[in-house]
């Protein structure tokens, strides 16, 4: 019923009478001395109990089909491998490499869910999720994954045209690109040329991340964007202004899943995406991407819209 979002929805896939359904409920709640369920405008949602009587019932529904040798993939849509993480990082670094996880997880399908909004905690409908802020669920195992660092960005055709800023203060001079979207630092732009409400720099504001690309790649300005840009848009230039921004990055799974053979090669699939030492856009400290040296081919991250990649 959690997954048909309403009691009525839920009797029909059962094929029981909606009576029949909150009375299972009521029974239910009373033996476990719980509030499982809690009714909203769009139908009902489970309650904390009921989101760990969830995760259990599917722990004893996985361990029903484990393995011979006793290992039990607890995955949250059985059949599927299931990962949430911001547009950006979704659409623009995981997505190259998608293949890589596939071929090791071949009898998965996989599921990729790329969120606008940073604030939604989506660990109830991933296997993994890739969070900017630490969940207060005590049943997920959280770790670090790596750190992002930005810098300003601008094509050759806009410094050609207007220079590139050397400071702060000068930024203040150029058209600025900005990414708006929910759950988002929205102190980012404050904090490259100050507070007090000053808009009429920025030229173009968007809450999609191929969107700043192709507005910078074309030439309209300047915007913030992670140090890995410089990966899979290699033509883009990085601009040091004397400030840098950067953002810690942690993964998060159920702790019943902990052992789940699938969860555990998607956990480490995603280290390998954001290992430091392949990839030093991640490490904790600051790497200008000038002194990283990238392959002349790389075969899991390819860049992105090559003929725009040429500006």
């Amino acid at each position: 019923m959690a997954d048909a979002g309403s009691i009525r929805s839920g009797a029909v896939g059962l094929g029981v009478a909606v009576a029949t359904m909150r009375y299972r409920i009521e029974r239910l709640e009373k033996q476990c001395g719980e509030c499982l369920f809690r009714r909203t405008k769009a139908g009902i949602e489970l309650t904390a109990a009921g989101k760990k009587m969830r995760r259990s019932a599917l722990a004893m529904k996985e361990a029903a089909y484990a393995s011979p040798e006793g290992q039990q993939d607890i995955l949250v849509k059985p059949g599927q491998i299931s990962i949430a993480c911001s547009e950006a990082i979704g659409s623009l670094w995981l997505t190259p490499q998608l293949n890589s996880l596939k071929s090791l997880l071949p009898e998965l399908t996989i599921g990729l869910h790329c969120d606008f909004n940073l604030s939604n905690d989506l660990s109830e409908s991933a296997d993994i999720s890739i969070v900017f802020t630490m969940p207060s669920d005590d049943d997920l195992i959280i770790s670090r994954l790596g750190t992002l660092h930005f810098m300003c960005y601008a094509s050759n055709e806009y410094i050609e045209r207007h220079g590139a800023p050397r400071s702060l203060e000068d930024l203040r001079n150029h058209n600025f690109i900005e990414q708006d979207a929910p759950g988002m630092n929205a102190s980012m732009r404050d904090f490259l040329v100050g507070g007090g409400g000053e808009t009429n720099f920025v030229t173009l504001r968007t809450n999609s991340s191929p969107a700043l690309y192709f507005t910078v790649a074309n030439g309209s300005g300047i915007a913030a964007m992670p140090t890995y840009f410089s990966h899979i848009a290699p033509k883009l230039r990085p601009i040091d202004i004397g400030a840098r921004l950067r953002f810690d990055m942690h993964y998060c799974y159920h702790r019943d899943a902990r052992n789940s053979p699938s969860v555990r090669t998607a956990i480490d699939w995603l280290k390998s995406a954001f290992d430091p030492v392949k990839y030093p856009y991640f490490g904790d400290e600051f790497v200008h991407p000038d002194d990283i040296r990238r392959p002349d081919r790389d075969q899991k991250v390819v860049p992105l819209f090559p003929g725009m990649a040429e500006h």
